[in-house]
């Protein structure tokens, strides 16, 4: 083979070994978008029904205000991150 063969050669290797590579970045980044987007979702689930609950709680009982006003140091205490 000639120099100007190989040179040929090596340059479509590289072009389809970068080109894999964007695939694979564009991959793992459609792939963090999903995962980013399903776990806001369920935090947004856990959410709404942590706020019903809440919410609901000070209609049944006067022990529920008390609890409420008692509840960021309770959680404070025991999620420090």
């Amino acid at each position: 083979m000639k120099k100007k063969q190989i040179k040929e050669k090596k340059s479509g290797t590289a072009k389809r070994y970068i080109e894999t590579i964007k695939l694979l970045k564009h991959a793992i980044l459609v792939s963090r978008y999903r995962a980013t987007a399903l776990a806001n979702k369920k935090m947004w689930v856990w959410y709404s029904g942590v706020g019903k609950l809440i919410s609901e709680k000070p209609k049944k009982g006067k022990w529920a205000l008390k609890y409420l006003n008692k509840y960021p140091m309770i959680y404070k205490k025991n999620y420090r991150d």
